[in-house]
Parts: structure tokens; sequence; C-alpha cells
């Protein structure tokens, strides 16, 4: 395998592994969908647990992002400028999607209206 074949290959993981997020993301929010309300009732710390678990997993993605986008500029340095730009926008794909699931867990606290108590 030629070094240009290593390149496209890792180009086309990092594109696998932020398409895979995004599915894997979208997939949690509609899986929650049916059960959405029932779990944005839950206790806060068992909505951070959950929120814990989906920001490990955008982690682990990013790496494997970060991790395609340098082993392909070591074997291949040409276009690094734009091979960042495309990881940049990778990353903020997958956290996107990963904050969209997490914000939907906490909806109900972030716009939970304040009623001021009255006195009699």
């Amino acid at each position: 395998m030629s070094e240009s074949d290593w390149v496209k290959e890792l180009w086309s993981l990092g594109n696998i592994i932020t398409g895979f997020s995004v599915v894997q993301s979208l997939g949690f929010a509609v899986a929650l969908g049916k059960d959405l309300a029932e779990l944005q009732t839950q206790t806060k710390p068992f909505k951070t647990v959950l929120a814990i678990i989906a920001l490990s997993f955008g982690a682990l993605y990013s790496y494997g992002v970060y991790r395609c986008f340098f082993l392909a500029l070591g074997i291949d340095g040409s276009l690094g400028d734009m091979r960042k730009e495309v990881m940049h926008g990778q990353m903020a794909c997958i956290w996107l999607f990963t904050l969209i699931a997490i914000f939907g867990l906490f909806a109900p606290d972030i716009f939970k209206k304040h009623v001021p108590k009255t006195r009699r």
C-alpha cells in the first residue's frame, strides 16, 4: 500500500468516526425521545452520570479523529492546513451532537421558571 493510500484510508477513517459519532448521538436522542420525559425528571446525579458517559464518548471520538489527522500528517505533510481545518470541523460536529443529547436531558432544569414565593 502506498503512502497516499494510507493517507486516504486515515482520511476516510476520520470521516467514519465523525459520522458514527453523529449517528450515535442522534440515536441516543431519538431513543431518549420515548423516555425523555421520564429521564428529565430523574435526579441530577443520575442525569450527570449520563452526561459524563456521553462526554466520555465525545472525547474518545475526538481523540480518534485527532490521531487520524496526525498519523496522516506524519505520512504526508502536504495540505496540512486544510486537513487541520477539516479535523476541527469534524470535532465540532462530534461535540455539537454530543451536547445536543446532553441538553435534552437538562432542558427542563435550564428552562425552569422561577416562581417567587409570595408572602401572606
